[in-house]
């Protein structure tokens, strides 16, 4: 019998659709799921692929998807303990973009060969996971259309603030800490904005009591406020839609990634 990591069965048993499997399916995810460090960077799974499924236990990571016309979109994933790539390691689908390190990053990997044995032996194993991929689903559809909605640096700033501290806030003293490094040349990339205009933005936002930015840092000191701030974005959908994801060319991403590898 191989000998199960106690860390990695204590991760599965914390981590959502796993935490909800009867024990027989923990403790084999245990025996094949295994754990990886990255730098800054580097590429954890690439386009055309059949990825494993993967839980952030530290760091951050995010996805890249590269036009044929030399750009390139990117959109940080979901944050600490999120199960990533469920579907395509379920459905075994190729994947459509390219996921990288921001930061120095700890990964849980789940093999999909293992996730699509286990759901073959056990229908209600495969009931949670479906349930659990169509809740996901629907959350993602839910906001995309509100950030389709929203047309204006303020608003689209506003709305990637409190994903960003759903995903990786941090409670202290100050209020919520997002616990990631972010630069205005990040926040730019991500929202297709200038960094003049996410420095503008933020500075708004601090002077009105919302928010502390120092370098590199964001904390939100009022998150009652920043969610009012939010709401009155939405209420005014403007006449079109606007790309939910950010896009810089892929010449500049050697600027906004300094070590934005594409091997």
């Amino acid at each position: 019998m191989t000998k199960i990591d106690p860390e990695i069965k204590t991760l599965i048993e914390q981590s959502p659709p796993f935490n909800a499997w009867p024990l027989w399916a923990r403790e084999d995810m245990a025996e094949v799921a295994f754990i990886k460090h990255f730098r800054r960077g580097r590429k954890i799974a690439g386009a055309g692929e059949i990825p494993h499924a993967f839980i952030l236990l530290k760091g951050a990571v995010f996805a890249a998807w590269h036009c044929h016309d030399g750009k390139a979109f990117f959109h940080l994933g979901p944050g600490f303990g999120e199960a990533i790539n469920l579907a395509p390691a379920l459905a075994h689908i190729p994947l459509m973009c390219d996921f990288y390190t921001h930061q120095q990053s700890s990964i849980l990997f789940i093999p999909h060969e293992f996730i699509r044995e286990v759901v073959s032996k056990d229908q209600a194993v495969m009931a949670s996971l479906l349930e659990f991929i169509c809740k996901r689903f629907t959350r993602h559809v839910e906001q995309s259309i509100k950030r389709r909605l929203i047309d204006n640096p303020r608003g689209r700033l506003i709305d990637t603030l409190l994903y960003l501290a759903a995903s990786y806030g941090e409670a202290d003293a100050m209020g919520v800490r997002i616990n990631i490094r972010l630069s205005q040349n990040d926040l730019a990339a991500m929202l297709a904005l200038s960094r003049q205009s996410i420095n503008k933005e933020l500075s708004r936002l601090a002077d009105e009591g919302v928010i502390t930015k120092s370098y590199g840092a964001i904390t939100i000191t009022d998150m009652a406020g920043l969610r009012a701030l939010d709401r009155q974005q939405s209420l005014c959908p403007p006449p079109h839609a606007t790309p939910i994801l950010g896009a810089v060319r892929q010449g500049e991403a050697a600027q906004v990634y300094p070590r934005f590898h594409m091997d």
